[in-house]
């Protein structure tokens, strides 16, 4: 009877779609009133950057004050091969669909906005997806909520769902993701925006295109060897 080489079994355990990288994590178990800019997230790289109005209290993420932003950087941007999600869930607040916006950003290298996720403000008052990448309005306007979207690195394909649906299409290609906002703003007749981020993930796992192709390539070698043997 043939054995499976141990090579062979690790790079099977290695490339399955499944195995997801953590690269960008938090859950905001700050003590109340820690503003979160200078804060290291659970994972990610380095602190979170940008002013001091978003603030933890009872264990979750809220602006206080007027408009703000804070960045987080992941441990590894999206390539070739790969697929990004993103998974963030919300408490009832004040302040979140309403007039003003206060979204979850994702943006590449460039510092480019390729996706927006949250209320946009002005006059829709839903859960709603916008950027480069895809446009969606839903009809769930709950404010405790979980979102998710995802995006192919090479094909585009994406998803987004909230509570009150699921969305999917096509966007363009070859988004090296590796860095989200949390933002809000208001106007002259509205004060900023507001959402209360309770958690948040960002994974990373490889297309299944990429592992079958890993595979096929480990399974070549194998057979290579052996035949040298």
């Amino acid at each position: 009877m043939k054995r499976t080489p141990l090579m062979l079994v690790l790079v099977i355990a290695a490339t399955v779609p499944g195995n997801a990288a953590v690269v960008f994590s938090d859950d905001f178990s700050h003590a109340n009133g820690t503003a979160i800019a200078g804060q290291t997230p659970d994972t990610g790289s380095g602190t979170w950057t940008g002013g001091g109005g978003w603030q933890v209290n009872g264990g979750a993420l809220a602006l206080v004050g007027g408009s703000d932003s804070v960045y987080g950087a992941f441990t590894d941007a999206l390539s070739a091969g790969e697929t990004l999600t993103i998974t963030f869930t919300t408490g009832s607040i004040t302040g979140f669909i309403g007039t003003s916006w206060a979204v979850v950003s994702l943006f590449d290298n460039s510092n480019s906005e390729l996706a927006y996720i949250g209320d946009p403000g002005g006059p829709t008052t839903y859960w709603s997806m916008g950027g480069s990448i895809a446009n969606v309005t839903t009809a769930d306007s709950s404010q405790a909520n979980t979102a998710t979207f995802s995006y192919a690195f090479d094909t585009g394909a994406w998803s987004f769902s909230t509570a009150g649906g699921s969305y999917n299409g096509t966007g363009p290609t070859g988004r090296a993701i590796d860095h989200i906002r949390i933002a809000s703003a208001g106007t002259s007749d509205s004060p900023a925006g507001n959402m209360k981020l309770e958690s948040i993930a960002v994974t990373i796992v490889p297309e299944p295109g990429s592992a079958l192709l890993a595979l096929a390539g480990t399974l070549a070698l194998c057979r290579r060897r052996r035949a040298y043997v």
